[in-house]
């Protein structure tokens, strides 16, 4: 039997429990689908860029030589919006330096950030560093199903977006834990509360009064129901105390529960665990979207943020997601659990299931004719080195 290859894993790890759903995901269905075995080393990004213990220069090469393969994903590597950097990327590594990893490199369902619009300088760069991965020969991309590629031809122009393939976040097909709770007694709330100027107009607790009031509304509805705020980041946690302060006391004491805040590598087992088996899901953030769908549970999506109505349009499922643009707040929630509260509603709940189940299924198929594509890909570079 081959030895498995030896990957350096360039990723968000530590962002929130959405990253952990992510690569469950997809290393899971690359291990259903690749040619080859895989041993990864994970390479958290943020020590990179954020927290400045590591740098992306001549020692990151020589590591990344060391490896038989570099994967780079998934992340927002396209960070449309920032000044700062050589590259327009998460992935900073000076352009020049490229052609000295001998590695194949494997940009694997990246994402990008415009929630601040497009800056042309940075747009640029971005291009530059583009033509320069081109130029080696070694550099294979794919682009995750939020409207990323849509995105990026917007900003850098529709040749460069078209090069790379658009493949399902691992988060579909991600395997939490159990359910907490009974099997059917649950609403998931998942909320989001970083960028408030972008996402509230800098209003949050306007917003968490205005969603105290429609779980209320819920509750009222189905005594048999409780709901679940479940928080994604440590952000989240803000915004739920808020909500939990504006809620009937007698419900917050009786018929609510909060997720714990575990950002280690598995916390986002049991955070998404109370996922499986809810009557019905509302979610902010993308990857409490992606798990709620792939679980089969009801799941209506809210949107402050470009990259959760991209997944449902590129889902087919566009229907079930309500923008909530800033300052839209109250009318935005009251159109989201319209549905959440028609979810409950057992014909109802079955038709969703139903259409999430086709898409989810389309978009395995999807992903499983890529894998066959980099598989491909990848036996060819390691042949052609193993043979230069």
């Amino acid at each position: 039997m081959a030895k498995p290859l030896k990957v350096l894993h360039l990723a968000s790890f530590a962002g929130n429990n959405g990253d952990g759903a992510m690569h469950d995901g997809a290393c899971r269905t690359r291990a259903e689908d690749m040619p080859f075995a895989m041993e990864y080393v994970p390479d958290e990004i943020r020590d990179y860029v954020q927290w400045g213990l590591r740098r992306f220069d001549g020692a990151f090469v020589d590591r990344a030589n060391e490896f038989d393969v570099l994967l780079v994903g998934g992340v927002s590597l396209f960070q449309l919006w920032r000044a700062e950097g050589a590259t327009g990327m998460y992935f900073d590594l000076p352009r020049e330096l490229l052609a000295g990893i001998r590695r194949p490199m494997v940009f694997y369902g990246l994402g990008c950030d415009a929630t601040r619009g497009i800056r042309e300088e940075t747009a640029e760069k971005i291009r530059r560093w583009l033509d320069a991965a081109a130029a080696t020969g070694r550099a294979r991309f794919s682009l995750r199903n939020d409207g990323t590629q849509a995105l990026l031809a917007d900003a850098l122009g529709a040749d460069y977006a078209k090069r790379m393939d658009v493949i399902p976040d691992g988060a579909l097909f991600a395997e939490p834990g159990g359910g907490g709770g009974g099997a059917e007694d649950r609403v998931v709330v998942n909320v989001a509360g970083d960028m408030p100027d972008v996402r509230f107009a800098g209003r949050p607790e306007e917003f968490a009064k205005a969603l105290a009031a429609e779980i209320e509304v819920v509750l009222a509805e189905h005594p048999e129901c409780k709901c679940h705020l479940a928080p994604n980041v440590h952000s989240d946690v803000g915004l739920i105390a808020q909500c939990l302060e504006a809620l009937d006391d007698r419900l917050r004491r009786t018929r609510v529960t909060v997720g714990a805040y575990d950002a280690g590598p598995e916390g986002w087992r049991a955070a998404y665990g109370a996922h499986r088996g809810a009557r019905a899901a509302l979610a902010m953030r993308f990857h409490a979207n992606m798990v709620s769908v792939g679980l089969g549970v009801p799941t209506t999506g809210l949107s402050s943020h470009h990259k959760v109505s991209g997944l449902y349009r590129e889902m087919g499922l566009a229907d079930r997601c309500v923008e909530c643009a800033p300052g839209s707040g109250g009318d935005a929630l009251s159109a989201a659990f319209r549905q959440v509260r028609a979810d409950l509603e057992p014909a109802a709940a079955t038709r969703a299931r139903d259409r999430q189940k086709q898409a989810r299924d389309a978009a395995r198929k999807k992903l499983k004719a890529y894998h066959a594509r980099l598989g491909e890909w990848l036996s060819d570079q390691l042949d052609g080195r193993a043979s230069g």
